[in-house]
Formats: structure tokens, sequence, C-alpha cells
């Protein structure tokens, strides 16, 4: 990386930046989708017919916001780590697309999740 001097040309941003970027947001994506699915499902379990109506829509809207948010921000970290490891060691190994990058970058990912806060 270089310093860019007022009116010299700004470099194009690298492919794997672009890739990374796509399967973060889709990652993240997924995890809100995952996580209004599960508001529902449990909000199912948990039906209590004497709660008023309006009482009922405001939790699963609250659940529903709030497990969205979670499950996005869950599932979009381990996809941006995951994504990262993967373009890297491709990068790294002279752009060399195969199943080791995949492997790497699971292990890596999966070693990572294991060493953080318990939920």
């Amino acid at each position: 990386f270089r310093r860019v001097k007022p009116g010299e040309e700004i470099p194009p941003r690298p492919k794997e930046l672009d890739a990374w970027a796509a399967d973060t947001a889709t990652g993240t994506m997924a995890g809100m989708v995952y996580g209004v699915m599960r508001a529902r499902a449990a909000e199912a379990r948990a039906f209590d017919p004497e709660m008023a109506d309006i009482v009922r829509r405001r939790n699963l809207w609250m659940r529903s916001v709030h497990e969205a948010t979670m499950g996005g921000v869950r599932f979009g970290s381990f996809v941006a780590v995951f994504s990262a490891v993967q373009l890297g060691s491709q990068s790294y190994r002279g752009d060399i697309r195969d199943m080791w990058n995949t492997v790497a970058a699971g292990a890596i990912t999966a070693g990572g999740a294991r060493l953080g806060p318990p939920r």
C-alpha cells in the first residue's frame, strides 16, 4: 500500500476485496433470515392464548428484530472470517483455487469459533 497524492489516479480495488464483501453481505443476510425464522418458531412454541393480540404481535416484532440482528452478526462474522481466510490462502498460494483453500478456511474459522465466548 502507498499513499495516493492529490491529483493522482486512484488504483482499482483488489478483486479479493470485492469477493470478500459480497460473501460477507450474503452471509449477513442469510443470518438475518435465519434469525427471523428462529424467532417465528420460538413464538409459535410459546403461544399463550390468554395474551392480548397486540402484546403478542409486539413480542413477535421485538423477538424478530433481535434474532435478525444477532443472527446476522453471528453468521455474517463467521462467513467474513471464512471468506477472508479462503481468499488469503488462495492469494498466498499464487492464485491457486482448489479444495485446500476451503479446508484451511474451515479449520481456522471453526477453531476460532470454538475459542469465542460461549452463548
